[in-house]
């Protein structure tokens, strides 16, 4: 600050010098006196940066860092240094100095999570040229919180859920660090399952957890999963309590039932069916063939009589195609039967079957005509209609109708 003095005192010196030589022009010189005060005060130091940054999560048990924006004289800035909770009860620590103007302070007990925590430098501390603060610095700081479970997939208490479903956990906070794929098998496995499931694990990021089985799961069961409570984030924050959740797997069951290249009935009568046609059921998980062929049947109604069906699965054994073997009676009424003792892959029978009242086209009929016999119209109209009681063969009509005149 002297030598700025000095600095700032030749320049108004050079400056005078200038006004006196302008003033050589000038018959009448305007002489006035300069008055010139120095504040030789030092700026005491200030704090630089902070570790962790403001807003920064403080671990429980931390390394605080400080940097002072100058050397600091370490054993007064010690001396200054305070660091206490809530009850401003003085917490004991580790100091040291990384540089001359770095300080750290590691607290030998651990800290309480989501507690605020404050540390203060005193007016004691000083620079090495013996400056001190104006005033007191504090710095605040706030632990993370415990470790904890945010979210699960499948929900608690979730039921009917997919046998293919995997099961995921979401985590209040990191608890892994980002890796590559190759180093899975070395991060912890956060899940136990009850009955055992078998499969196998990935931290997708460093807090959600995804558990892939290898088969899909027993269907109309109950899964009992607990997340293991040693696990701790990446900052030690430990597990807050165990959790556990449960859900439940879907029964078999039918998905649904549609007439082949038809529609899909609203109810279980099915009028108007065609002689050759075929239905197809789908399933929400894989059946067993061998249950399907004694639980699926097609019986004449009148006659009491089966009516033989084949049975073609997709290949995962979801969908099923039941075909009649040659063709219904004309007017005629079936059952279609599936029983509830068709059975999952796994061995579980559905959880209900299903039975269909079928009856088949009967004779071609004329229900009526548009316009009706012997009407006579109020204006033209460029077509004629004629409605049958069963779907017809469109080529089979095209030379049996009349219109006279032509």
């Amino acid at each position: 600050m002297k030598n700025r003095a000095r600095q700032l005192l030749h320049i108004l010196f050079l400056f005078v010098l200038l006004s006196t030589s302008c003033s050589n022009h000038q018959e009448t010189p305007d002489r006035r006196t300069l008055s010139i005060e120095v504040d030789d005060t030092q700026v005491g130091p200030t704090i630089h940066s902070t570790t962790p940054l403001d807003g920064q999560r403080l671990d429980l048990e931390p390394a605080i860092q400080i940097v002072f924006d100058r050397d600091m004289d370490q054993k007064k800035t010690e001396e200054a240094w305070s660091f206490f909770g809530p009850d401003e009860e003085i917490i004991p620590g580790k100091v040291e100095w990384l540089d001359e103007r770095t300080f750290e302070f590691a607290p030998k007990v651990s800290l309480q999570p989501a507690t605020q925590y404050t540390g203060c430098f005193s007016t004691h501390a000083a620079d090495i040229d013996g400056n001190s603060p104006a005033e007191e610095f504090r710095v605040e700081f706030k632990t993370a919180a415990l470790l904890a479970v945010g979210q699960v997939f499948p929900g608690n208490d979730s039921e009917d859920v997919e046998i293919t479903t995997n099961i995921t956990v979401l985590f209040n906070q990191p608890v892994v660090p980002l890796t590559l794929i190759e180093e899975q098998e070395t991060l912890p496995k956060p899940f136990e399952f009850s009955p055992p499931i078998n499969g196998q694990g990935e931290w997708v990021n460093s807090s959600v957890y995804v558990f892939q089985p290898d088969s899909p799961l027993n269907t109309g069961t109950r899964y009992t999963v607990r997340v293991k409570d040693d696990l701790q984030s990446i900052n030690g924050s430990p597990f807050a309590e165990p959790y556990i959740w449960q859900f439940s797997t879907s029964e078999p069951a039918i998905h649904s039932f549609y007439l082949k290249d038809g529609i899909r009935p609203k109810t279980n009568t099915i009028k108007d069916v065609l002689l050759d046609q075929e239905f197809v059921v789908t399933f929400n998980q894989s059946m067993d063939e061998e249950s399907a062929i004694s639980e699926i049947t097609l019986v004449n109604r009148e006659t009491g009589q089966p009516f033989p069906i084949d049975l073609n699965w997709n290949e995962n054994h979801t969908m099923l195609s039941i075909k009649p073997v040659g063709k219904y009676k004309i007017a005629s009424f079936y059952d279609l039967t599936i029983g509830k003792n068709t059975l999952a892959q796994d061995g579980s029978p559905l959880k209900e079957g299903m039975e269909f009242k079928i009856s088949t086209v009967t004779l071609p009929r004329i229900v009526s005509f548009d316009p009706e016999p012997d009407s006579q119209a109020e204006e033209y109209q460029s077509y004629m209609r004629i409605f049958f009681n069963s779907p017809m063969n469109l080529d089979s009509l095209k030379d049996k109708i009349q219109v006279i005149p032509e």
